[in-house]
């Protein structure tokens, strides 16, 4: 159990932090980190209180998704900067004209914003953080213990879906998939302007904690 708002116990928590920095691992599907977030996580890590597990920093993508499978789908597009509506359409057409495709396939096009996972020392800590979230814009944002483990979800309600094209069938118009695109991309500008919002709060944060030690010694 948690006991007194606090998560890991000291050692334990430093020993995970260690683990997880010095081998670079990140859980995401990509298993790398997106250049988007690099400032925000270098700041979020090098706090002593905080530590991340995974992270995308917002992406626009087409997938095919077979009937009946539990496998997701597979990528057509994965884009973590605006897109075109050229490359939106090429993609579809090079997914409707496959040969192995069925009727009942769905291709859809998304936009999935930032989402960050963050451990805290402690639920104090967890509160801060969350707090400045929801400020910059991350109202989808919350805390939860897994594992012992104080972490904070950090993410937002800035999603699109919708389903362009069934078995080898586009199902709108170029002008819709144009109107999309637009959309998608005017999505992701403002899912980065929230991110270095919550960058610039983050960083205020710091430096006020830093100024607050060194007046007290």
């Amino acid at each position: 159990a948690v006991g007194r708002g606090r998560g890991d116990a000291c050692g334990e928590f430093e020993d995970r932090k260690n683990k997880i920095l010095s081998s670079n691992l990140d859980f995401s599907p990509k298993g790398s980190i997106d250049s988007a977030v690099v400032n925000l996580l270098e700041l979020l890590n090098r706090n002593n209180d905080h530590y991340s597990t995974s992270s995308c920093s917002g992406r626009i993508t087409i997938m095919l998704q077979k009937k009946n499978s539990n496998r997701g789908g597979t990528w057509g597009l994965i884009s973590h900067a605006k897109t075109t509506p050229d490359v939106v359409t090429n993609t579809i057409n090079n997914i409707t004209s496959r040969t192995n495709i069925s009727d009942h396939d769905i291709t859809m096009f998304r936009f999935e914003p930032l989402v960050l996972a963050v451990v805290c020392r402690d639920l104090h800590a967890a509160k801060n953080l969350l707090e400045l979230a929801i400020s910059a814009g991350f109202k989808e944002s919350g805390i939860r213990v897994v594992k012992d483990r104080i972490m904070v979800t950090i993410r937002t309600s800035l999603r699109l879906e919708a389903p362009v094209a069934s078995g080898n069938r586009t199902l709108v118009s170029e002008e819709y998939l144009n109107v999309l695109t637009q959309m998608a991309n005017d999505k992701l500008e403002e899912n980065w302007k929230r991110l270095h919002s919550f960058e610039k709060s983050l960083t205020q944060q710091m430096l006020n904690q830093s100024i607050c030690m060194h007046g007290r010694m």
